[in-house]
């Protein structure tokens, strides 16, 4: 899946970035700047939870803030666990309908006591997990990789198709068809 859609990179004051529609204008209440953004996502076949959740490899193809998380929460796959992004009150004891996009905008303008631009308060930590582990860097002269995050729960032939993108991500990268980035699994 390839998702071309423009974020609107916003000062964390004023609520989370967010993609545009094609053809959608920029809503007069925001107050940020909009940048192209394309991220391609692959489905890890089989990597299905009951739930219906299930692994994805991303390659952003642009650098933005929050990119991947902004672009699968515009697809309506926001990562389960991500506190901004995700339509899910993960503090309910059992799942919650998904709140409004404007629900959610309004409830994270309010600032809180802590960070100097956003005033969001300092946390644990281990407070700030996410399910996002980045399996590759690459360069046009460098790359760095690391293994899969063991929560991933892929099997040996699930690992290899990761391999796989990953291996063909590097080569466009070398042969100059993409500037670089990273391969986000």
């Amino acid at each position: 899946v390839v998702v071309d859609a423009p974020i609107v990179v916003q000062n964390p004051a004023h609520g989370p970035n967010f993609a545009l529609s094609p053809g959608q204008p920029v809503p007069q209440t925001v107050a940020g700047k909009v940048q192209a953004a394309t991220t391609l996502f692959w489905r890890i076949p089989g990597s299905e939870f009951e739930d219906g959740s299930g692994v994805v490899v991303c390659s952003p193809r642009s650098g933005r803030r929050h990119q991947i998380r902004v672009h699968l929460h515009h697809l309506g796959h926001a990562i389960y666990d991500d506190p901004l992004y995700s339509p899910v009150d993960q503090s309910a004891a059992a799942p919650a309908a998904a709140s409004s996009w404007a629900a959610q905008q309004k409830a994270l303008v309010s600032p809180l006591p802590g960070c100097k631009e956003c005033s969001h308060p300092k946390e644990d930590p281990a407070d700030l997990y996410i399910s996002l582990h980045s399996l590759c860097y690459v360069g046009k002269t460098w790359e760095y990789e690391t293994g899969l995050p063991a929560w991933s729960f892929l099997s040996a032939s699930q690992s290899a198709f990761v391999r796989h993108i990953i291996k063909d991500e590097i080569a466009r990268v070398r042969h100059g068809r993409i500037d670089g980035g990273s391969v986000i699994g």
